[in-house]
């Protein structure tokens, strides 16, 4: 699907034009959220069902975690627990109402990083006929070779997505409310969500303006948040029954990526020309640095005479290594966490005037989602 055929999908989800003869109900589990009815319909969506592969180690199952039986009961829980909290997170605004199920659970016993194990999770033929993604739990630290302890999320062959749920030092009750969360989190990955709490910024982190910036509230920044933000509904709504995002969209997340970013600056209430706008890249985090604002200009524009400096083709800034030619212009930011920018503060000088602009990733994104070809930003002296 082309870029141009996902925002026109975009445009239809997010313009739902609702029938003047229709009544409002209370939903009980957020009375104040009006759910509309239109006469003679359900407010009910259709129901997309996903099943999962799951792998777990067979120290556990055979030891703290209860036997094989009891642990297929409580995998159907869990499961059952991350549809109802999936669901309810939304608050009525998904397209599909999603359910999660236990396909088949596979034991092993080895490392939960045993390079076997990695060719049969990640890369061996896998029915898609029977399962739509994989997940791989650890709940007992007993292997030299075990992966580190939290979830995580990744890809392998045939465009399967794999999630990884391991303990700590201590062996883990994967049946409780934080595997809850923690799954449903990463299961957010697997819908095409990228991490939100990568937008948050420190002060300290910030050498431009010293400010701070706050995520948003959403399951994908803080996976015990309760709701799922505007914009991983929108990230849902857009991939919505597809089993494999990767093989049913052309590029999902780069397609977010709205065609231009498109400043307009005035002074007293008209367009000026020759206002310098510099743009400072932001890094997600990594081993060797913070999620921060690099304190070096990445590029930088002067308005026009009609108050207006345009990038074009937006995804070229975000992914600097999708066009070479541009790259050798930009001061890209050593240690580029996954290879693109989260987001861009713009510093507008006018005379002695400074005013920033904080322009996170997942607000660019959203004019997309929002069926908007352009991100407009509007700066007043």
């Amino acid at each position: 699907m082309t870029m141009k055929a996902i925002r026109s999908a975009a445009i239809m989800l997010f313009s739902v034009l609702v029938p003047l003869a229709s009544c409002a109900k209370t939903d009980p589990l957020f009375p104040d959220t009006p759910v509309i009815v239109p006469p003679g319909e359900t407010s009910d969506p259709e129901e997309v069902e996903f099943r999962g592969l799951v792998y777990i180690d067979k120290a556990s199952m055979d030891g703290h975690l209860g036997g094989e039986r009891v642990v297929r009961q409580k995998m159907d829980r869990l499961f059952a627990d991350v549809t109802e909290y999936w669901n309810e997170s939304a608050r009525g605004r998904l397209d599909f109402r999603y359910r999660y199920v236990v396909g088949d659970i596979v034991t092993y016993d080895c490392g939960s990083n045993d390079p076997e194990l990695n060719r049969k999770v990640y890369n061996d033929p896998m029915d898609f006929g029977k399962y739509d993604f994989v997940v791989l739990f650890d709940a007992m630290q007993d292997h030299d070779d075990d992966r580190g302890e939290g979830g995580a999320h990744g890809g392998g062959s045939d465009h399967r997505s794999v999630i990884t749920i391991i303990a700590g030092a201590e062996p883990k009750d994967l049946f409780d409310e934080t595997t809850r969360n923690t799954l449903t989190h990463e299961l957010g990955h697997y819908r095409g969500v990228t991490d939100l709490y990568q937008y948050q910024i420190d002060a300290k982190n910030n050498p431009v303006s010293n400010e701070t910036f706050d995520g948003t509230t959403c399951i994908m920044n803080w996976a015990a948040a309760g709701v799922w933000s505007d914009y991983a509904v929108g990230c849902m709504n857009l991939a919505g029954p597809a089993k494999q995002i990767g093989k049913e969209f052309d590029n999902f997340f780069n397609s977010l990526y709205p065609d231009d970013i498109e400043f307009v600056v005035t002074v007293d209430g008209k367009p000026r020309r020759g206002i310098d706008i510099e743009l400072y890249a932001s890094r997600a985090g990594a081993s060797d640095h913070p999620r921060d604002i690099y304190g070096e200009v990445y590029c930088s524009g002067r308005t026009s005479t009609d108050g207006r400096w345009v990038l074009k083709d937006v995804v070229r800034y975000f992914i600097p290594s999708v066009d070479k030619e541009l790259e050798q212009t930009l001061n890209v930011p050593p240690s580029l966490s996954y290879g693109r920018c989260f987001g861009f503060l713009a510093k507008v000088i006018y005379n002695d005037e400074v005013k920033y602009v904080w322009m996170s990733e997942e607000k660019v994104q959203m004019s997309t989602l929002e069926g908007k070809d352009i991100f407009t930003v509007n700066v007043s002296f």
